[in-house]
């Protein structure tokens, strides 16, 4: 990261002295709040709402637990350097008395779930919800994926049951928000509650999450919270262009290239606000006419059958998350290969083409997808599989 960059580890230095008491919580909080809704509490914290840690003591537990260096692991799609900030963040006058209950982690191979909640009371009768973004795991990206064909995905109705709970056992204000899917669970649970609940969030935010169908926006139960969303997104973003995203946003400057400005790390900040860009990148703009032509023009059926007949391929390499990828490149190619290989022409072209142009336009660093890049480059393997 280059020494004129600053990001949320540089607010901790600035500001990291004064209590929410004194300068009231900003989207840089939230930012971090939403990083450490990524950290595994499971064994530290319990789903109670009456059973509260101090985020200082949290840590103290965290960092002296026996699976330390397991905990500590983020995989490789979640900025590791989050065991740092909250190392941080637990030390400082701000945060250190933040208490956090509440803590759910779900990961359902069988029925193919990865959910996780944290909410953190940051002043009296002051609450933030935060809902976890998507995390290492294979699982993960394929509930992302049958966004394209299902109108409501597990992790959302777990989303929404869980701030019902929340919101009935803790009695005070909620900021509800999360980054990457985090983000379009924390709208759709703004969205889907009552009214006289709708009254007791202040807040939500969105930071770089995918959006929903262009009727989602039309609701009235939208169009009850859309002056308390705040959307931020990246210059070059790729999750947030994903389906349609609210017409009031901030473009946000970052310290990375690509897809990596998904990293809400890298998100450049002054004082208490993010420093912003005018525009989208080209790349993001292409993308986002592109991944919303796809969504138009095919079927339910279609979309379905994609999804499935991708992950089927990924999944073939004996992977559950990304980072089993990443350690067995060669293994795992080989045998993503020999599945791919035994598609129809068809489904293989248009596979293909999806992952083709993912991989162009947003040069992912994804395992499960950088994979593809080797069959599209050594095609001469298909024909010996064939």
């Amino acid at each position: 990261m280059k020494s004129e960059c600053t990001n949320c580890f540089d607010y901790l230095k600035w500001r990291g002295d004064l209590t929410f008491d004194v300068s009231p919580l900003n989207c840089i909080d939230v930012l971090i709040f939403s990083q450490l809704g990524y950290l595994n509490f499971d064994g530290l914290l319990t789903d109670s709402f009456r059973f509260q840690e101090t985020l200082y003591t949290l840590n103290q537990k965290f960092v002296s637990s026996a699976n330390y260096d397991e905990r500590k692991n983020m995989g490789v799609l979640i900025n590791r350097d989050i065991p740092l900030l909250f190392d941080i963040v637990s030390k400082s006058n701000r945060f250190a008395l933040v208490k956090v209950c509440g803590y759910v982690s779900v990961l359902d191979f069988e029925n193919e779930i990865q959910f996780s909640a944290t909410t953190f009371c940051y002043a009296p009768k002051k609450y933030i919800t935060i809902f976890r973004g998507t995390d290492d795991s294979i699982v993960g990206f394929k509930e992302d994926f049958k966004l394209a064909y299902l109108d409501v995905i597990p992790s959302q109705t777990l989303a929404l049951n869980y701030f019902k709970q929340a919101e009935k056992e803790l009695k005070g204000d909620f900021i509800i928000a999360g980054h990457s899917k985090g983000a379009n669970q924390a709208m759709f649970v703004a969205v889907n509650v009552d009214k006289k609940t709708q009254n007791k969030i202040s807040a939500v935010y969105n930071l770089d999450g995918p959006g929903f169908s262009e009727e989602f926006y039309q609701r009235e139960s939208f169009k009850n919270i859309q002056d308390k969303l705040y959307s931020f997104y990246p210059y070059f973003s790729v999750v947030g262009m994903i389906f349609n995203h609210p017409v009031n946003y901030k473009i946000v400057k970052s310290s990375e290239n690509a897809i990596m400005q998904h990293d809400p790390i890298s998100w450049q900040l002054i004082g208490t606000s993010f420093v912003t860009e005018e525009d989208f990148s080209k790349e993001s703009k292409f993308f986002y006419v592109s991944i919303n032509e796809w969504t138009k023009n095919l079927s339910l059926s279609d979309k379905q059958k994609f999804v499935t007949t991708l992950f089927e391929i990924i999944e073939s390499s004996g992977a559950k998350f990304n980072s089993d990828i990443d350690e067995n490149k060669l293994e795992s190619y080989t045998k993503m290969v020999v599945s791919f290989a035994k598609l129809d022409s068809s489904t293989r072209s248009q596979i293909f083409k999806f992952i083709s142009n993912l991989v162009d336009i947003a040069r992912a660093n994804l395992p499960m997808i950088n994979i593809f890049k080797n069959v599209h480059t050594k095609s001469n393997l298909l024909e010996e599989v064939n």
